[in-house]
């Protein structure tokens, strides 16, 4: 298991509840990412999503891969 992984169950009507101590980590106002990568989700805060999203942009472009096609 990973640091700050959780289990969860989907309720009847394909609902999760994310774990009190996630909650905590995020502001109520706060605005937040929700990723599904492979087989689970990840939830990002948004300046972290952002800023990791535009370095990996920058990345792929210095391989001249456009992340568009």
């Amino acid at each position: 298991m990973l640091k700050g992984t959780f289990v969860v169950t989907v309720d009847g009507s394909g609902r999760i509840q994310i774990p009190k101590q996630l909650q905590a980590s995020f502001p109520a106002h706060e605005q937040v990412y929700l990723l599904g990568v492979m087989d689970h989700l990840e939830i990002w805060d948004k300046e972290s999503y952002e800023n990791s999203f535009v370095k990996s942009s920058a990345r792929l472009e210095s391989f001249g891969v456009d992340e568009e096609t």
